[in-house]
């Protein structure tokens, strides 16, 4: 009987391992991935003191007998900087400040006044366009491109009390 029942166990054993292993099947899909790219653009600062912000900053003045010059490209000034979508056109163009009188931009201490021209290069020869029909043109690249400001404070300003005169300039990019 145990003959038997050790055949009747190998003989079980055997049909077990001769069947043969079901094989895993594989199919495959498709996973469709796609972003649309819209033309846009981003105001950036340079300096990162906040979305969109430049400074000019003229510091101590003590004298206007020759022109006092500055610009956003150097001394811890920073132009604003602009994100565009590559190949994307925008111009740029600023208002003439919180404190102008007609064309002049003016930065201001209570009710006295101190008079400053930007400029769009160093050389200070083309004013820094105020509309949009005279804005600058630029083609974005995707990266940050910053917006140079060259400022001056014309030779002969009868100079105000002693103070911090500030102004705010509005900064416009159309795209």
């Amino acid at each position: 009987m145990r003959k038997t029942t050790l055949s009747l166990g190998l003989g079980l054993l055997a049909s077990v391992l001769a069947v043969p292993a079901f094989a895993a099947t594989t199919i495959t899909g498709n996973l469709t991935v796609q972003a649309t790219v819209v033309s846009t653009c981003t105001l950036n600062s340079a300096a990162a003191a906040g979305a969109g912000n430049g400074l000019l900053n003229f510091g101590n003045v003590t004298s206007t007998l020759a022109n006092v010059d500055v610009d956003t490209t150097a001394g811890g000034n920073y132009g604003v900087s602009v994100i565009c979508t590559n190949t994307t056109p925008y111009t740029v163009f600023a208002n003439n400040g919180a404190n102008a009188a007609g064309s002049q931009n003016n930065m201001k201490l209570g009710a006295a006044l101190l008079p400053y021209n930007l400029y769009t290069t160093a050389g200070r020869t083309i004013p820094f366009p105020t509309t949009s029909g005279a804005a600058l043109s630029f083609t974005g690249n995707g990266t940050a491109q910053t917006i140079p400001f060259y400022g001056r404070i014309p030779s002969g300003t009868t100079l105000p009390a002693a103070g911090l005169y500030t102004d705010t300039v509005v900064v416009s990019i159309t795209y």
